[in-house]
């Protein structure tokens, strides 16, 4: 936190991307695991046919947002 800002992911000490740093930061972790969970559960069954793909494609949308979301509120990987 050199410049102030209460960041609501910190960096990894090992490795590349964000840890959850402060509550916010958890309870967005925890609805992105909720949402890719309930979304997955309810799409795969959903038809046999596409229902894979459509998961597949719930969960790279979310995963992108939330990608999105730590690099907004995250401290500078570099």
């Amino acid at each position: 936190m050199m410049d102030g800002k209460r960041y609501w992911f910190r960096k990894k000490k090992f490795g590349w991307g964000w840890a959850p740093a402060t509550s916010e930061g958890w309870i967005a972790t925890l609805v992105f695991i909720s949402i890719i969970a309930g979304g997955t559960a309810a799409l795969i069954p959903a038809t046999p046919r596409t229902g894979p793909w459509a998961a597949t494609a719930w969960n790279l949308g979310w995963t992108a947002a939330f990608i999105a979301l730590a690099a907004k509120t995250g401290e500078p990987l570099w």
